[in-house]
C-alpha cells in the first residue's frame, strides 16, 4: 500500500509538471508573437492596376512590442518603380507588433503612409494608405503590401 501511495505521489507530480501545473503559463508575457528582428524586403502594389508602388529593403529591430526600421534601401525589385516625382527617402519607420499583426508608420520628406500586416515572423501580408499632401502625386493611395524575409 506504502508503495502504491509513492507511485501515485510521483506519477501525480510528474502529471503536475507536463501539464504545466499551478497555474503556470507557457505564454511569453510580451504579447508579441512574431519575432520581426532581421532583413526584409517589402513589396508595395496599388489597388488600382496592381502596379508596384515601391520596393525597399530594411532592417528591424523588435524590442518587446516595439519595432523600429534601420538601414533603408530602395530595391528596384521585379517592377516598376514609382514616377521620380512621387519617390523619396524615407526617415523613419515604426511600429507594434501585437500578436500575429505588425502595424506601423513610414514618412519621408512628401509622404506619410500607414500600414497593417498580419502573418508569421517570415512572411506579412496586409495593406497600407499612402498620403501625398502636395505636388505632383497629391492625394490618398490604398494598397496591398508583402513582407518578406531574407
Amino acid at each position: 500500500m506504502k508503495i502504491l501511495l509513492i507511485v501515485f505521489t510521483l506519477c501525480s507530480s510528474i502529471s503536475l509538471v507536463a501539464c504545466g501545473g499551478s497555474g503556470s503559463s507557457s505564454s511569453s508575457g510580451g504579447g508579441a508573437d512574431l519575432n520581426l528582428n532581421g532583413m526584409w524586403r517589402v513589396h508595395h502594389h496599388f489597388n488600382e492596376g496592381g502596379d508596384f508602388i515601391r520596393t525597399y529593403t530594411l532592417t528591424l529591430v523588435q524590442t518587446d512590442n516595439a519595432v523600429t526600421g534601420t538601414d533603408i534601401v530602395p530595391d528596384p525589385g521585379p517592377g516598376p518603380s514609382p514616377d521620380s516625382p512621387c519617390d523619396s527617402r524615407i526617415n523613419s519607420y515604426s511600429g507594434e507588433v501585437t500578436g500575429n499583426s505588425f502595424s506601423g508608420t513610414v514618412t519621408s520628406d512628401i509622404y506619410t503612409e500607414t500600414f497593417t500586416v498580419a502573418g508569421s515572423s517570415n512572411y506579412l501580408e496586409g495593406g497600407f494608405t499612402v498620403t501625398y499632401p502636395a505636388g505632383t502625386c497629391r492625394g490618398t493611395y490604398n494598397g496591398n503590401m508583402i513582407m518578406t524575409r531574407i
